[in-house]
């Protein structure tokens, strides 16, 4: 099965069917629980946010979903099927995105998205894609003109699939912002395994392809440790005057690990929210909320910050 990328319009290929004619049964994968309803509303929210606060600019406005799935998700107790990143977008209560990218590395994924999308919203600017998601941001990044388009990304991995590549090509465009998931839970399962981080091992490349450098083994260095507990004390200082306990007990700044990769962060880009929120498991966590901020004007990185902080905070407080 073939895919034109980013074309006029993006379908399979198939001399025997018309468009559409490739999706017989939409597929079906039950994942995640309450910790996907949380990164979910926090999407909505933003994006909300987001379209609301663009509402009487030129620009044009682009949602780009590099792991789109099929539309929908199956939660694990048999739920009820729920809206995935595709439909939140696509109804989001502020101006309209001017153009949709949708993209997914699982070609019926993308067939069962298409077809949903073409029956239920015929009108919208929606592209799509069947790519790596690291291959798809980096040639859509490099291929757009960024001076009349501004846009939103958000990097919902599996576990570990995003590269540091993808981020610096989302940052040289400076017009994304991006909320993303880092993937705490597999990175502390692969330093785990990790005995010394200068020997040879799989996991070396793995993380330095995360990172974009070797600046993760700083995580074994006693003075970064040392810089981590500091700047964790103070932190647990600054949020005590604004949450109340429960709150705080579920947005500790509790790893070293997404220090070191916010850290990095800072480095590409010119803003990074101080609020991020653990996605957790049974009280496990998997994974971090991250926002960053790529426009390098201080009005609209204000802008941008205090929606995604007050959002971040206070998303559990929030019907929608």
């Amino acid at each position: 099965m073939e895919y034109v990328f980013y074309g006029t319009i993006v379908l399979s290929l198939n001399s025997n069917n018309q468009q559409g004619d490739t999706v017989t049964n939409e597929p079906i994968r039950e994942f995640g629980g309450e910790w996907t309803d949380e990164k979910l509303k926090i999407l909505k929210l933003y994006l909300d946010f987001y379209t609301t606060a663009m509402k009487n600019t030129s620009f044009k406005l682009g949602y780009i979903d590099p792991f789109a799935g099929y539309g929908t998700w199956h939660p694990k107790d048999g739920g009820e099927p729920r809206k995935g990143t595709p439909l939140i977008a696509l109804e989001t209560q502020g101006r309209p995105f001017d153009r949709l990218v949708f993209n997914d590395i699982n070609p019926s994924y993308i067939d069962a998205l298409y077809k949903r999308i073409k029956d239920n919203f015929p009108h919208k600017h929606t592209k799509f894609s069947c790519k790596d998601a690291n291959l798809f941001l980096e040639r859509f990044c490099k291929n757009q003109d960024w001076k009349e388009l501004r846009a939103v990304t958000f990097l919902d991995p599996f576990a570990t699939e995003v590269k540091w590549s993808s981020l610096e090509a989302i940052a040289q465009t400076k017009a994304i912002d991006t909320l993303m998931l880092f993937p705490i839970s597999a990175l502390s399962r692969m330093l785990r395994r990790l005995r010394d981080p200068n020997l040879p091992h799989r996991h070396v490349n793995k993380m330095s392809e995360i990172f974009g450098d070797e600046s993760w083994k700083l995580i074994y260095d006693s003075s970064f440790q040392e810089e981590f507990e500091n700047a964790s004390k103070e932190r647990r200082g600054v949020q005590q005057s604004l949450l109340p306990p429960t709150e705080l007990e579920m947005r500790p700044h509790y790893s070293i690990i997404s220090y070191a990769y916010r850290k990095r962060l800072k480095t590409i880009f010119p803003r990074i929210a101080d609020a991020h929120v653990a996605l957790k498991n049974n009280n496990s966590p998997l994974f971090e909320i991250m926002f960053v901020v790529g426009n390098p004007s201080d009005k609209a990185q204000g802008v941008a910050m205090r929606g995604a902080e007050h959002i971040i905070r206070n998303f559990q407080n929030v019907q929608i």
